[in-house]
């Protein structure tokens, strides 16, 4: 596995304390031959907004309850209930 040291990494960044993400990720691709996808984060705004809502908070609560209670399917499972309950309200 290739590595870098704290002093390499300095000399790459230019001897900057402070870099953009995006720099970052660019000097990462270039000495790792790696293709990185970085996902955008929320903005401030976004979190003020979730936070401001309570039926999205209840959302997260009974999301967070359903994982540690273990009700939560993966794609396989959740096909099959699925497919359950609809043959189910088919039968009436």
């Amino acid at each position: 596995m290739k590595h870098m040291t704290v002093d390499e990494l300095y000399d790459k960044l230019k001897g900057k304390t402070h870099v953009e993400w995006t720099d970052l990720v660019q000097l990462i691709e270039d000495e790792f031959q790696v293709s990185l996808v970085v996902e955008k984060s929320p903005d401030d705004d976004d979190i003020v907004a979730i936070a401001g809502d309570p039926d999205i908070l209840r959302q997260i609560r009974m999301s967070q309850q359903d994982r540690e209670n273990g009700r939560v399917f993966g794609q396989e499972d959740g096909l099959k209930y699925l497919r359950e309950r609809i043959q189910g309200a088919e039968r009436g």
